[in-house]
């Protein structure tokens, strides 16, 4: 019995100095620097997203090309702050032996537009103006009523051949005058005053439809 106590005292004696031998091995340096060991791996794709490779990228796809003499996006007249501006719209050209046009205009069609006409328009956009087009030969005047800016108006023919141009000013008595070419005509032109200058009879005005209802 006193040897086992022996021995149990000699094993307690060595297990002490053992868990002191080992013990340096879990210490932090005293520095503060963590212990060394291998660097973490990079997280891989459980963990993060990665990136798609480059090539698995799908491009943009490009716009349709444009072919040589493709016609531009249609040009409206500048606004001119009516119901007018509703209207459809026309890109026109005068020629004639003294004078070369180019107007962008709406197209005044329905009686109840025509009616109207450039009534209430304060500042008529240079370039611009309004085309009336009937179906048929039409007799008759334009008159001034409530509008506020001078005219240049054309009368037409079915061929778009000029048949008469005249200046008007803005009525300020009723009733208002009449402008008459005194001819059928199939449609007429109305602009800011001074811009037919040079416009005659047999001047061709052509126009092309652009945009608008």
């Amino acid at each position: 019995m006193r040897a086992s106590r022996a021995v149990r005292a000699g094993t307690r004696a060595v297990l002490p100095a053992v868990l002191l031998a080992l013990a340096p091995l879990g210490c932090a340096d005293p520095t503060g620097a963590p212990p060394a060991g291998p660097s973490p791996s990079p997280a891989g794709p459980s963990t993060a997203p990665v990136d798609p490779p480059a090539a698995s990228v799908a491009p943009a796809a490009p716009g349709p090309p444009t072919a040589p003499g493709a016609p531009a996006a249609p040009v409206l007249p500048a606004p001119f702050g009516t119901a007018a501006d509703a209207l459809p719209a026309a890109r026109l050209e005068v020629r004639g032996p003294a004078v070369t046009l180019e107007l962008h205009v709406r197209v005044a069609e329905a009686p109840e537009d025509q009616a109207r006409g450039l009534q209430g328009v304060e500042d008529l956009p240079e370039g611009t103006g309004m085309l009336f087009l009937f179906e048929e030969d039409h007799r008759g005047g334009f008159w001034m009523r409530d509008t506020l800016v001078p005219l240049d108006i054309a009368f037409l023919d079915g061929e778009g051949r000029v048949l008469a141009v005249a200046g008007m000013t803005p009525c300020v008595a009723d009733p208002c005058p009449l402008t008459d070419p005194g001819v059928p005509y199939r449609a007429a032109l109305e602009v800011g005053a001074g811009v037919l200058a040079g416009v005659a009879e047999g001047d061709l005005v052509t126009w092309e439809r652009s945009g608008g209802r």
